[in-house]
């Protein structure tokens, strides 16, 4: 009776240590016994972004074009279209004054102020009353308006272009390479002179009959003169003496007229144009 209690108790207590291992490994499992563990959880630092520096904006007044036209000297400008148009202006005064040559037409002289992005000026026209324009900067010169003009042979809108002294009128390019362009394109003696008996045969037809017939004394004569010009001499069936000179490398043509005993000297006339239009 003994030895059954005994082998009871035995059983009962060896059901109780493996009850008790079952609950320990439950518990471990599950997470839920944390003695002895580290649960403090670490939060990353939160990175600092860097906020782009502001710039420093320096403001910069704008140039006007007028600023780099404008200089510290007299600026001496020849025409664009009519190179013997003149203008000048003095950047050294205050207000700027100026002095304008337009060929055969006017000279006029007066002030100039900033107004801008050109210049404005004031001066006297050949009437003597008021007349105003601009002066606007262009690529190799500048161009001159009028705007306020009661003189009838300068309206309100004619322009003028010029360029520095010093370079080529047509392109801006600095004369001696200009000049060294136009000697590879001189007219010759001999092209002058055909050229010049085209004009005048065109011009007058019956020049040409009068030279074709024996009864009457037609001839032209072509030479150079000391200041380059090619002159051709064309003396006429009534004894009129009529000289072309020209301009080897433009083309330009002015003509003087002289009559032996009613005009003795030579007489410059209104007439010119280019050569280089009747050479073949």
């Amino acid at each position: 009776m003994k030895k059954k209690i005994g082998i009871i108790l035995a059983a009962a207590i060896i059901i109780s240590a493996l009850g008790s291992c079952g609950n320990t490994s439950k518990e471990t499992s599950s997470g839920a016994d944390t003695t002895g563990v580290n649960t403090t959880v670490t939060t990353p630092e939160k990175e600092e972004v860097q906020q782009p520096a502001m710039e420093t904006i320096s403001q910069t007044a704008e140039t006007s074009p007028v600023d780099s036209f404008i200089e510290t000297t007299e600026t001496h400008y020849h025409g664009l279209e009519e190179e013997e148009n003149e203008l000048v202006i003095d950047f050294s005064q205050d207000p700027y004054t100026f002095s304008l040559s337009i060929f055969r037409l006017a000279l006029i002289d007066g002030t100039a102020v900033r107004d801008g992005d050109n210049l404005s000026f004031e001066g006297t026209d050949p009437n003597g009353e008021p007349i105003k324009g601009t002066i606007e900067k262009k690529d190799n010169g500048c161009e001159l308006t009028f705007t306020d003009s009661t003189w009838e042979l300068l309206e309100n809108g004619t322009k003028f272009g010029f360029v520095k002294d010093g370079e080529n009128a047509k392109t801006g390019v600095p004369e001696a390479a200009a000049d060294n362009e136009a000697s590879a394109e001189a007219i010759t003696q001999d092209q002058a002179l055909a050229a010049i008996k085209k004009y005048c045969f065109a011009n007058n037809p019956e020049l040409e009959e009068k030279a074709d017939s024996d009864e009457y004394t037609v001839y032209f004569d072509v030479s150079t003169n000391e200041n380059g010009e090619i002159v051709v001499l064309c003396r006429s069936y009534t004894g009129a003496l009529t000289r072309y000179y020209i301009d080897p490398s433009s083309g330009e043509v002015y003509v003087t007229e002289q009559v032996p005993g009613i005009i003795d000297d030579e007489q410059r006339t209104d007439e010119s144009f280019n050569i280089k239009t009747y050479i073949d």
